[in-house]
């Protein structure tokens, strides 16, 4: 039976890879898988599984590798209260695991496969997939459109312009940023947007009749999810599964004549407001499908803003306030950092007045047909200067290792393969638009310096009628204390860095002996000198 679903506290999303208690977000399993592409190249990768801890039968998975904004989407309380009342549980990798159509889709199949069996939850091997990607993943779910059709419950293609769906049975939401930062190259990122380059190939897809809902997300870019975006995200698949599940889990089709459409008044659209799919003229019907008033409603009202405010940008700066060289407005922008004693991190973000240096400002002119073929021109005068709304600046984390103290302190935790990305926000307002500036977080060992070994003593194997608190006690040789974190299973540690299993998040079909890794981590010390430690993990079992 599928729960009543608790629509008010679904609209509240949080905006952390961390949950707000400050403990790392569950995965109740990892595991190692090697494929072999289509190349017959080998290669491994360690996906985790997240299963709703009160599920006692699964209905569909979500899948999802790593570009950006994945994580921050699976590891969504919000959306995991979702998928709790719908029984979808989560399957992400923090790597990018798929190569190519003609291999990948089995190898998805070989991980479901592989936790059906470590997990004890067996129809992971054949129940529905919800796939979820953003930009350089999004060609697996484009694949599985074409390939994988009847296997699919719906979709979610984040800042794509372009390959919209391939079936009308398989609802899809795309979402679409206003910015792509690494065309800066290219584009005057100081000059508004005057036509969405994505909504006409939304108008394509409708053509075909494919279920198809739109998000633009003004002032933003590609690299990033705003808290707004993010909600109606959580809206959309909550209407959406209202209308694809069944109360006994199994799959409903969907018509276009249950939901309703719109046309966001997007840059270059004029809009209209929302209208039931069976009372709009034929032409109407030719713009964005959504599964609801309120999902159609956030899409309007989210593109219904001034696209003529002023350009104000705000970014990352080091210590001094100075901007790196070689900036552009990418997200392999390196962003500058200071390691702490305490082995905090400090991170300053600050308004830009001046254009950063860098050679972003010229632009490769490949218009055969153009007096300037092959020439370089800068649309972008370096001595340009800013003015700023004097919002505060808010620092976002995206993905990765990276947990936010406040606005500057930060803790890195290397607990996943996936890079850290990060982004500076500054709210927008009457006279300025919106301004996000990504970046890269890359934390470097400390290479230099005394040694820094660590001990780590086995856990000992607990039963699950007879859990109790255990005492971490690993050592370093260089005497600096030591930090946790669960790798993966039920558990979590307390400020007292003791081990405490949650029993009451171990789903009640857990193949046993049931496994938690944990993970003693030390970073370094610049002042005094002490080398970044290797992490050792240690994993025990538990019993029933």
């Amino acid at each position: 039976m599928i729960k009543t679903l608790l629509t008010a506290f679904l609209l509240i999303s949080t905006f952390s890879v961390f949950s707000d208690n400050g403990k790392d977000q569950l995965w109740q399993w990892n595991t190692t898988v090697k494929l072999t592409d289509n190349a017959g190249k080998n290669y491994t990768v360690s996906p985790y599984l997240w299963i709703p801890p009160v599920c006692s039968q699964i209905h569909a998975v979500i899948i999802a590798s790593t570009a950006v904004i994945e994580q921050l989407i699976v590891e969504n309380p919000s959306i995991r209260s979702l998928c709790s009342n719908y029984g979808i549980a989560i399957v992400w990798s923090d790597t990018q695991f798929y190569h190519d159509e003609q291999t990948g889709l089995k190898q998805i199949q070989d991980i479901l496969e592989h936790f059906a069996k470590l997990s004890g939850y067996d129809e992971l091997k054949t129940v529905p997939w919800i796939p979820i990607g953003h930009s350089a993943t999004l060609k697996m779910i484009r694949d599985m459109a074409k390939l994988k059709t009847d296997k699919l419950a719906f979709m979610i293609m984040n800042k794509n312009n372009n390959g919209f769906g391939f079936s009308p049975s398989v609802p899809t939401l795309i979402t679409y940023g206003e910015f792509v930062e690494w065309d800066s190259y290219n584009v005057d990122l100081k000059a508004n947007v005057l036509k969405d380059k994505a909504y006409p190939n939304l108008i394509k897809a409708r053509e075909s009749n494919l279920l198809v809902s739109y998000y633009f997300d003004p002032n933003t870019g590609h690299f990033d999810c705003s808290k707004s975006l993010m909600s109606c995200i959580v809206s959309w698949m909550a209407a959406i599964c209202k209308l694809r599940f069944n109360a006994r889990g199994e799959l409903n089709a969907v018509s276009p004549e249950q939901g309703w459409v719109c046309q966001p008044p997007v840059p270059g659209f004029k809009g209209f407001m929302p209208k039931k799919f069976v009372d709009a003229t034929n032409q109407e019907r030719m713009n964005a499908w959504f599964p609801s008033f309120e999902t159609a409603l956030a899409a309007f009202n989210r593109a219904n803003v001034s696209m003529t405010r002023k350009p104000q940008l705000a970014g990352f700066a080091d210590k001094d306030g100075n901007y790196e060289e070689g900036w552009w407005r990418a997200i392999m922008y390196n962003i500058p950092y200071i390691q702490n004693a305490d082995g905090t991190l400090t991170i300053h973000a600050i308004p830009y007045f001046k254009m950063p240096q860098g050679n972003y400002a010229n632009k490769y002119t490949d218009d055969k047909s153009s007096p300037d073929y092959g020439k370089l021109y800068s649309f972008i005068n370096k001595s340009d200067v800013f003015s700023n709304s004097g919002n505060p600046l808010n620092v976002e984390v995206m993905s990765g290792n990276v947990r936010k103290i406040d606005n500057h302190s930060y803790e890195y935790i290397p607990r996943f393969q996936s890079p850290s990305y990060l982004i500076v926000r500054e709210e927008g307002d009457s006279i300025y638009r919106t301004s996000v500036q990504p970046g890269r977080l890359i934390f470097k060992e400390i290479a230099t310096g005394s040694q820094n070994v660590i001990t780590f003593p086995p856990i000992p194997n607990q039963h699950l009628k007879h859990l109790s608190p255990v005492q971490l006690k690993a050592t370093s040789s260089s005497g600096l204390k030591l930090k946790y974190f669960v790798q993966y299973g039920a558990a979590h540690i307390d400020r007292q860095q003791r081990l405490i299993v949650e029993a009451e998040n171990i789903p009640p079909r857990t193949k046993f002996p049931y496994s938690v890794s944990v993970v003693a981590y030390q970073l370094g010390s610049e002042t005094p000198a002490v080398k970044t430690a290797r992490s050792v993990s240690c994993t025990f079992s538990i019993s029933k």
